[in-house]
């Protein structure tokens, strides 16, 4: 078996709230990776060409090239009345210049409205953050194949992967309405992690194959460069990596307007000799700090230890080929279960709307009793290839202190002999529910080397 299944539950309930296709589609888009923002959205041809995008629901993988620029936006209708209102201003004043166009075949246009109810253990657990793309240069598409623009449109590699010029969308704001500028890399670069009093210390994405820092400099507020010494091939892929850079992977950035009043070069009533590190950053966990800007698709509007609530930001640069800006859903509300047999009757009894298994603690085990779930009508079930191998939980031990077992794990042939009696097919079908590839311990057929070329795809079948 060269993968694991992860497992989503979406709740019926969504289905009163934005429509049962959309609860479905929910599903689905976020095993193909865009995360709840983009599982309803619009996939029509205004802006794009058939090519680019396709109605169809069966439609996969997403296009290379960015989209073109819809030609008319519609926003929320709770946002279209705060701009009536004069409260907020209007959506093309919110919106970049060029926004991110969703390059995605399988998306579907869908409607504004409801609320998202979702399970989390502690309000403090860092994988909500991962239901969140904002804060990321670029993306990662195509089941890691391509790199995708992001925050930045576009991008330049010299000859010898030695120089990294990144140009960000002009017009870009956080959800405070505040632009967005490399000021606000700059920041974290010269004063989080530079700064040798700040613990960020300097991430792989700036070092070279050679352990060597970059040079980070920003020419004007929308250009980004980054000048390593040796070669640096790796640096498109490990930018594109995370999600959201501010709870895993690199930072990248953080909101210099409303940082800086907690960092004592800038602040100085602020005692440098003091424990500021650890309150600059805590303030700067918008999921858990209300007043924390964001570049994701929805802000923090409460915390506390038992529930979250978030609501959709208005400057969310992100839109779909017909125009609309997204997020679709208009709320999302987390409730923390601290004992996960509750959590797990939450579920069942479709009480929660949108669950990923690797996020709440769900395993194979509970296939069963979500699938007596489904049958009721309460869960809609999906079994998402994560794309990881058994490989990396189940292998021989072989610095056991049992000194004949180490011996007999060191042989070849032996090794080899279980291998040839273990009975693969019985386990896909037994264990993993028909999931996942046969093979005897090589990475996935979805592994760049395996989908560069048609030799690649000869040698994984060999």
């Amino acid at each position: 078996m060269t993968r694991t299944t992860t497992m989503k539950a979406v709740s019926m309930r969504t289905a009163t709230t934005i429509g049962r296709r959309d609860a479905l589609l929910l599903g689905i888009g976020v095993a193909a990776g865009a995360v709840t923002l983009a599982a309803c959205a619009g996939s029509g041809t205004s802006g794009s060409t058939p090519e680019q995008a396709s109605s169809s629901t069966t439609a996969k993988g997403s296009v290379k090239e960015p989209m073109s620029k819809p030609t008319t936006f519609q926003e929320a209708p709770s946002l279209a009345s705060a701009v009536k209102s004069g409260s907020l201003p209007a959506l093309a004043d919110r919106l970049p210049e060029n926004p991110y166009v969703l390059p995605h075949r399988w998306v579907q246009r869908g409607k504004y409205g409801g609320i998202m109810r979702m399970s989390v253990n502690d309000t403090t657990q860092g994988s909500i953050y991962q239901f969140c793309m904002g804060h990321a240069f670029l993306r990662i598409i195509n089941d890691g194949l391509d790199v995708y623009p992001g925050l930045a449109e576009s991008w330049e590699v010299n000859a010898d992967q030695t120089r990294y010029v990144f140009h960000f969308r002009k017009g870009l704001r956080w959800s405070d309405g505040k632009p967005w500028t490399t000021a606000d890399i700059m920041y974290w670069w010269e004063d989080m992690v530079v700064n040798k009093v700040h613990p960020d210390g300097y991430p792989d994405d700036v070092r070279s194959g050679t352990d060597t820092v970059a040079e980070v400099t920003a020419p004007d507020e929308n250009t980004l460069v980054l000048a390593f010494d040796p070669p640096a091939p790796a640096v498109l892929d490990r930018i594109g990596a995370w999600v959201n850079g501010s709870t895993n992977g690199t930072r990248w950035m953080a909101p210099k307007h409303y940082a800086k009043r907690f960092h004592p070069k800038y602040n100085k009533a602020i005692d440098p000799d003091s424990d500021w590190p650890t309150k600059h950053d805590d303030k700067l966990r918008w999921a858990q700090n209300p007043a924390c800007p964001t570049m994701t698709g929805w802000r923090t509007t409460s915390y506390g230890s038992g529930s979250v609530g978030w609501e959709r930001n208005p400057y969310y640069y992100c839109v779909t080929a017909d125009g609309d800006q997204l997020p679709y859903i208009d709320r999302v509300q987390w409730i923390a279960t601290v004992d996960p047999q509750v959590q797990k009757l939450q579920f069942i009894s479709g009480k929660v709307d949108y669950v990923q298994g690797s996020h709440t603690g769900l395993g194979l085990g509970d296939v069963s009793s979500l699938k007596q779930a489904e049958a009721k009508g309460k869960v809609k079930l999906e079994l998402w290839d994560s794309g990881s191998g058994t490989g990396s939980m189940t292998f021989f031990n072989f610095d056991t202190d049992d000194a004949a077992l180490a011996d007999l794990l060191a042989q070849q042939k032996f090794r080899q002999a279980l291998s040839m009696a273990f009975n693969r097919a019985e386990a896909r079908k037994t264990i993993y529910f028909e999931q996942g590839e046969l093979t005897s311990g090589t990475l996935g057929p979805k592994g760049q080397m395996f989908q560069l070329d048609q030799a690649g795809k000869q040698i994984y079948t060999q």
